[in-house]
């Protein structure tokens, strides 16, 4: 009677390298909404540059806790998925600096007439 109740316990749980995953792909998946939401924020026209600062800070922290897991569990869609991430943690970053970055000032070389 026990060896049946055990069994059918056993067969209702995921393998353990599934729940593995499961588990992995979910962490994946918050860090995924974290880069999105970071995205949106640095996007938004009403946020300060510290705002923006902090929103490409985590997108940065989302992708490398993203590839992390990744490269933990050795899964070729969470890999393709880290990728991802860095592309869009890379664009965030530009986007960020583009924002929050004070234009330099054009100088312009006179050529006086006479000089070398």
């Amino acid at each position: 009677m026990l060896s049946l109740l055990l069994l059918e316990a056993c067969a209702g749980a995921p393998p353990p390298r599934q729940a593995r995953l499961d588990a992995a792909f979910a962490r994946i998946q918050v860090a995924e909404a974290r880069i999105e939401h970071a995205r949106a924020d640095v996007a938004r026209d009403d946020e300060s540059c510290p705002r923006v600062g902090a929103a490409e800070r985590d997108a940065r922290a989302a992708q490398r806790e993203l590839c992390s897991v990744a490269r933990e569990i050795a899964d070729a869609d969470a890999l393709v998925r880290c990728e991802h991430a860095a592309r869009s943690s890379a664009s965030i970053a530009r986007q960020a600096q583009r924002r929050c970055t004070p234009a330099q000032p054009q100088t312009t070389a006179r050529v006086q007439a006479g000089s070398p």
